[in-house]
């Protein structure tokens, strides 16, 4: 069940009316029914899968991690790594002699939220909350597929007030929601049709302007995509009267790789940071020292595991190898990582950051690494000559001026730190009438522009 569903509103309307009508001590339980619902209309397969996983990490955390017996944590961690590994990897792993099944539903986030619970609980960042409770601040359907990726202490006590949403919720939530799908149908839809033909059809082979649109619209594509399902996510979490953390902040502006990290898929960036780099980064501390090149190597070492999280596959591995050799060239040469004043330099360094992501997508999207060195050569111009086949006539210039387009809204609205605040302050500073106006908008236009329907990109991992 996609959230662009004709489906889906009306599930999340009677899930609402259920939380809104049951006492506070059952609207966990509405949670828990509704995800489970959720699950189970994307295959009954994908909630026996999840359903084991949060019952045995639930045993796990009652019996060995609070107690804190030796080596518990490990065995927690071992438990949801080698689920993970069994079906995100196995294939990879037996070089293919074990056939690979579908994916199940969203389980490279759930898996992520876990490994932090057990880890906070073991260490005291956080306490054993009750079961129905340790199940519902992973289980609840709206971040279950892609993030963000929220941490038993930021929705656990939410869960447990229980509170009913605010008029205010409601308005921002709705919102919220309706500007999520109008950046996903509008924009990242529209754009996905040339990046396919590029990516896929013509296998990289094109002449040079046709690949930078390839390139630059998967980049585009990427962003509203990915941030257009977080801004959903978070407009039905506050319809619900819940607060999930940003996942983006304009992460195109960014003057710096690690400014790029701290805005872009935040609640993933802050995982890497939390629970992968700053563990190595102790474990190598009285090695750093005689080893000046530590820190650089812990970096490239994490941002791999990004790669190899999002797929096992050597074109994901070199997207991430790529981007931890940027934050580690960066740290080498002591670049100032934040540029507030506006100017040339700073103009300057947005596009050059903007230049490298585009770069490391092309191994972020590309089918194989033959079609990503295709591409590569193609924006270099040594595919000049390329003759574009019959699905690129009536395409390129099309594409060229919806990149125009796309271009003006970035430096408008994505290239501002104030996006969210900016929409917010517009619609609840005038009246009912122009607010239900500019909601309706949103709706009207992401269903006359929205081609045809198209999966959200991070479902897939």
């Amino acid at each position: 069940m996609l959230f662009i569903d004709a489906l889906f509103i009306p599930f999340v309307i009677v899930t609402w009316l259920a939380y809104m009508l049951a006492p506070a001590r059952f609207r966990i339980w509405v949670i828990l029914g509704s995800s489970a619902v959720f699950h189970a209309c994307n295959g009954g397969r994908n909630l026996a899968i999840f359903g084991s996983v949060v019952c045995i990490n639930l045993l796990i955390a009652k019996f060995l991690v609070v107690p804190k017996r030796r080596g518990a944590l490990k065995l927690a961690i071992a438990f949801n790594l080698i689920v993970l590994g069994y079906f995100k990897y196995i294939g990879v792993l037996t070089f293919g002699r074990v056939a690979t099944s579908a994916l199940p539903l969203g389980i490279s986030f759930y898996i992520f939220q876990y490994i932090a619970f057990q880890i906070d609980l073991a260490v005291g960042r956080a306490e054993l909350p009750p079961a129905r409770y340790g199940a519902g601040f992973v289980a609840f359907f709206p971040h279950l597929i892609a993030g963000p990726i929220v941490r038993a202490k930021e929705l656990v006590p939410q869960l447990v007030r229980a509170a009913l949403p605010s008029a205010a919720d409601l308005e921002a939530g709705a919102l919220r929601f309706c500007w999520g799908m109008a950046k996903k149908r509008v924009v990242a839809d529209n754009l996905s049709t040339t990046v396919q033909i590029v990516f896929d059809k013509a296998l990289g082979v094109v002449d040079p302007l046709t690949a930078v649109a390839g390139l630059v619209g998967y980049s585009l594509q990427l962003y509203f995509d990915f941030s257009g399902y977080a801004d959903m996510a978070i407009g039905i979490a506050r319809c619900f009267g819940l607060v999930f953390p940003e996942n983006f902040d304009a992460p195109y502006s960014s003057t710096s790789m690690t400014e790029f990290w701290r805005r872009w898929h935040m609640s993933l960036s802050n995982w890497l940071r939390d629970y992968l780099f700053m563990p190595l980064s102790l474990a190598s501390l009285g090695r750093t020292r005689s080893a000046p090149w530590r820190p650089a190597f812990n970096i490239i070492v994490t941002m791999t595991i990004c790669g190899l999280w999002h797929n096992g596959t050597w074109t994901c591995i070199i997207f991430g190898l790529l981007h931890g050799l940027y934050l580690a060239a960066e740290q080498a040469i002591d670049l100032e990582p934040v540029i507030e004043s506006p100017g040339v330099h700073r103009l300057f360094r947005q596009c050059v950051v903007f230049l490298l992501v585009c770069l490391a997508n092309v191994f972020f999207r590309a089918p194989t690494l033959g079609v990503a060195k295709a591409l590569l050569a193609s924006v270099v111009g040594l595919h000049a000559s390329a003759v574009s086949s019959a699905d690129f006539q009536g395409t390129t210039i099309p594409m060229i001026a919806f990149l125009l387009a796309v271009a003006l809204l970035w430096a408008a609205t994505v290239g501002t730190r104030r996006l969210s605040a900016g929409l917010a302050s517009l619609s609840l500073a005038r009246s009912p009438t122009l607010r239900g106006m500019l909601t309706g908008g949103l709706v009207f236009a992401s269903y006359l522009f929205g081609p045809q329907q198209a999966d959200f990109l991070y479902w897939k991992f």
